[in-house]
């Protein structure tokens, strides 16, 4: 079937050209970037970067090129559970053409951006703004920033939802009170932190999102959101209301609450700008806007005015830096206004008149006399009391960190003797003051230092009742005490083979290993606890899937393996921040793909270890294994050996020609492939050759 040919939405000389195209038969958005040229080799990496969100590849691309991948690469990293439709658009090509030039295309969505969308009303309205405001909501919880929210960049489909396209202007920061540094805005919406301080904050979007209710109701917002919208508005970023509270308040009337933690106080409204006050004359209705772009915003050109609506690239030169990865507070600009702490009445005592004794000044002395000593002694065993505890909570802090470092990187990953240090240190911790914070980390450095997902584990109910006498009561609810009981339930579940409580320490390690997820904090910060507990997780699954397949039980096999996979997807995201666990995980998941044979999810996998293993070109022999092994049935018996710098692999045509598609091997993925169609007739070789045909083509990676 012959593909449409490219139909060109828009051009900027130098910088960009935009066309409509079709891959592999759907619609799409296709970027060509004209403002840098890279080696054509470095396509491979260009589409992991996209595609996959492999952020560690972007210093080997100029740094130019970097900035404009960015938005795509966190794109590539949001997880992909979040229902169908998905509400933002998402990359499926990438590379570099012959002439240097990067290639992103995104998949078209259908639909009418809202700046283009007819009058409406108010209840119609209402929805919209709810619905970008959960959009919104599924980004700020993964810690991602839009940085450029606009109505030409929300579009209406066809069923009425409403659905985010343009993500090259999506950032990361690192706690929900963190910025960015601002590359792109766009002036009539950007909030004035972005313009003034270029700071892009999660609280920016809901600047942003207030000036898109301001024109979804040109006659004005419900009366009941505008104390919300005014708080929206206000200039210091962290005192605007969270986005999970602002959708809480506005659909169930919950109490606001900031970015701080404090209580949200609101104006009713008062000092809420009128539709398009103090903006570009045209820009007052939304129906009147449109700027330059319908579908695709782009900066305009170098040196040129802006136009309105138009989405303008800030000179990185001009943002703030962080300082030793601290975040700094911006200025509050509002010079001379009041705040709510100074606006508090303040009691003067000095005026107050003094109550008269009336002969009892005498009787207060004597039992001032008597009960200062117990009250002094009380105070200091007090003030011991908070030192100790203070003390003892930092020296918490101090081993988790230590705990991460050896669980992330490498080289003290290997240290065996790491192990037993990590446990003095938080024992030693718990030493100088039993508190949850104490307990907890000290459950979890002795579960850990027991190496219950070290391969070849075997049982031990001394090493296992060891762990349990940690779990303290008062730490019971602290994310790493939970993280500890399950570890110790997954061991029992998947290792304690004699007694009948296995399986329901299998039901209680999945139950808490979710309740673990819940109980982290939505910030970067904690991805390496995620993964720790998502890997625990899938290994878990992995034991119940393999007891149902021995027992028969298909349907209960079945329901595990989907389970596990979706876990796999939803774990994707916090992989960067996992290097030593992180290729453990994927190997799981890589096995688990093989067996319910979903060819295109293994593939997806088999693509991920590969480029978190290769190191001097070459992967490691582990991994070599885990692609020729985890293919399905019959492939754990596949041989493979190295001679002479080479593979050598016999087993199974399947097994084999996964092995080497997976490695780039693509002639001898295809020869292995025609001999299994003769030996092999039942596998899914038409699924295979899809997976095949849609590989970039490359050479075997040794």
């Amino acid at each position: 079937m012959t593909q449409p040919s490219p139909e060109l939405i828009r051009e900027v000389p130098g910088q960009r050209r935009v066309s409509r195209t079709f891959v592999a038969g759907q619609p799409c958005v296709t970027r060509v970037l004209l403002h840098t040229r890279i080696s054509p080799g470095l396509g491979p990496l260009v589409e992991k970067i996209v595609l996959q969100g492999h952020g560690s590849m972007l210093g080997i691309i100029p740094e130019e090129l970097q900035l404009t991948l960015e938005g795509y690469r966190v794109a590539a990293r949001l997880p992909r559970d979040v229902g169908p439709p998905l509400p933002w658009t998402r990359a499926v090509a990438a590379g570099v053409d012959a002439e240097g030039h990067v290639t992103i295309s995104t998949g078209w969505i259908q639909g009418t951006p809202l700046h283009h969308v007819p009058s409406i009303t108010p209840d119609l309205a209402r929805v919209r703004a709810l619905d970008a405001l959960r959009i919104l909501l599924l980004l700020h919880g993964r810690l991602v920033t839009y940085g450029d929210f606009k109505s030409e960049n929300l579009v209406l489909r066809p069923d009425g939802t409403i659905a985010l396209i343009d993500l090259d202007t999506l950032r990361e920061v690192a706690e929900p009170a963190g910025w960015a540094p601002t590359r792109d805005l766009t002036r009539s919406w950007a909030a004035p932190e972005q313009e003034n301080a270029h700071r892009t904050y999660l609280a920016s979007d809901l600047w942003s999102w207030a000036r898109l209710v301001e024109h979804l109701f040109p006659a004005g917002a419900p009366a009941a959101w505008r104390g919300a919208l005014s708080a929206c508005r206000r200039e210091d970023p962290l005192a605007r209301p969270r986005t999970d509270v602002l959708l809480g308040h506005l659909e169930l009337g919950k109490e606001l609450v900031d970015w701080q933690g404090r209580p949200v106080g609101e104006t009713a409204g008062a000092d809420l700008p009128e539709a398009g006050a103090g903006r570009e004359p045209g820009s007052a209705s939304l129906y009147a806007m449109g700027g330059v772009t319908d579908r695709v915003p782009e900066p305009p050109f170098a040196g040129a005015p802006a136009p309105a609506g138009a989405t303008e690239r800030v000179p990185e030169n001009t943002a703030p830096k962080l300082v030793n990865g601290a975040t700094e507070r911006v200025p509050d600009t509002t010079a001379g206004r009041v705040t709510a702490v100074e606006a508090r009445e303040v009691t003067n005592t000095a005026t107050r008149p003094r109550a008269k004794a009336r002969g009892r000044g005498c009787l207060w002395w004597v039992l001032a006399a008597f009960v200062a000593p117990f009250s002094l002694c009380a105070g200091i065993a007090i003030t011991v009391d908070r030192t100790r505890v203070a003390e003892a909570n930092e020296a918490a802090v101090d081993t988790l960190a230590a705990l991460k470092a050896h669980k992330t990187r490498a080289e003290l990953n290997r240290d065996r003797t790491q192990r037993d240090t990590l446990r003095g240190m938080a024992d030693a911790a718990f030493a100088t003051r039993a508190t949850p914070r104490t307990a907890a980390v000290r459950a979890l450095a002795t579960v850990w230092s027991q190496g219950w997902q070290d391969s070849g584990r075997e049982w031990s109910q001394a090493r296992y009742d060891e762990g349990w006498a940690t779990l303290e009561d008062g730490a019971a609810r602290e994310p790493e005490s939970m993280l500890a009981r399950g570890t110790l339930e997954a061991a029992a579940c998947r290792l304690d083979r004699t007694s009948v409580t296995a399986a329901a320490a299998c039901t209680h390690a999945l139950e808490t290993l979710s309740a673990v997820q819940a109980r982290l904090p939505a910030d970067a910060e904690h991805n390496w606890l995620r993964m720790e507990a998502a890997w625990t997780e899938v290994l878990v699954r992995s034991e119940l899937v393999a007891q149902a397949a021995t027992a028969g039980l298909l349907p209960e096999r079945d329901t595990q393996l989907a389970a596990a996979r979706d876990l796999c997807v939803r774990a994707e995201p916090w992989l960067p921040y996992a290097p030593v666990n992180g290729p453990e995980l994927l190997q799981d998941c890589l096995r688990l793909a093989g067996a319910a044979a979903d060819v295109p999810s293994w593939f997806r996998w088999a693509d991920l270890l590969v480029g978190v293993d290769v190191a001097d070109g070459a992967l490691s022999e582990t991994t070599v294994r885990h692609l020729y092994g985890s293919g399905g049935a019959g492939c754990d018996d596949t041989s493979v050996s190295k001679r002479k710098g080479a593979w050598q692999v016999k087993g199974s045509p399947w097994c084999v020609a996964l092995g080497h598609a997976a490695r780039g091997c693509r002639e001898s993925a295809a020869s292995s492939a025609i001999e299994g169609r003769v030996y092999e007739p039942a596998r899914l070789w038409d699924s295979f050759d899809t997976a095949l045909a849609g590989r970039p083509a490359s050479s075997c990676v040794p």
